[in-house]
């Protein structure tokens, strides 16, 4: 089963064809930007109360900066060998968030809403050399302000936060300068290892806070309760992401006091 999987994993991760996979013997570090997007609405019964609640998820984050400066190499077996991790985080760029309840039984509607900088968030970049590709990890984080009319059992969490895991791209032969798009699944616990092969996630895109827990009940409960609910474990929807970042060879310059 192993080499099966060491296979598979092999055939999505192909070489570079076009040339020789370029050195990153030299670098220190990548900087650049991230941006994703994520739209969804969910309704379902509210027995309770003789109407309908919904709930719409609208997230998006330009122009996140991404600063990786910690290097690590792993030793795994295969495809894992000599992969080489630069970490750090994202933060800065601008956030907006408009996630909206509205339940017709109540009468009473609200809006979790913000606007401004990230904070800090992991983020993450793998080189394989092996096969020439990369993939990099992404997120942001802020806290909403709700408005409206809604009793308090219905108050979402302030924290929402999402990661992202772009595809896993083949890195250009004569550059280190990575960027492209992409459209992603979305999944509301984690995202899937490729393959089913340790330590090579799919991409995809993770939403977490706000009322997602209440958004997860009305998707695949079809009602505010938690019965006869359908199986939430595959892909659900998609999500948007953009990335450019560049290669960073000297020291990282200190910020002005």
């Amino acid at each position: 089963m192993l080499a099966f999987l060491i296979a598979a994993a092999l055939a999505v991760l192909a070489p570079n064809a076009a040339g020789a996979c370029p050195s990153w013997a030299g670098v220190k570090g990548f900087e650049g930007h991230v941006a994703m997007s994520f739209t969804q609405s969910a309704s379902g019964v509210d027995p309770g109360n003789g109407g309908t609640q919904t709930i719409t998820l609208d997230r998006n984050a330009s122009h996140l900066e991404v600063d990786l400066h910690g290097r690590l190499t792993s030793n795994g077996p295969g495809i894992l060998k000599r992969v080489t991790q630069f970490l750090g985080r994202t933060s800065g760029g601008s956030v907006s968030v408009t996630d909206r309840l509205i339940n017709t039984g109540l009468g009473q509607s609200g809006t979790a809403s913000a606007g401004g900088p990230s904070d800090p968030w992991p983020a993450g970049l793998e080189l394989w050399p092996r096969t020439c590709k990369y993939q990099l990890t992404a997120g942001f984080a802020t806290r909403t302000t709700l408005s409206g009319d809604l009793p308090s059992q219905l108050e979402p969490e302030p924290l929402v936060s999402a990661a992202a895991f772009t595809p896993r791209e083949t890195i250009p032969a004569h550059s280190l300068k990575l960027s492209g798009t992409a459209t992603v699944d979305v999944y509301y616990e984690r995202c899937p290892e490729l393959n089913n092969l340790p330590g090579t996630e799919k991409d995809c895109y993770v939403p977490s806070g706000g009322w997602l827990n209440d958004f997860q009940t009305l998707k695949f409960c079809h009602s505010v309760t938690a019965e006869n609910c359908e199986d939430g474990g595959e892909e659900q929807g998609t999500a948007q992401i953009s990335w450019s970042i560049s290669p960073v060879y000297g020291k990282k310059k200190k910020p002005h006091p």
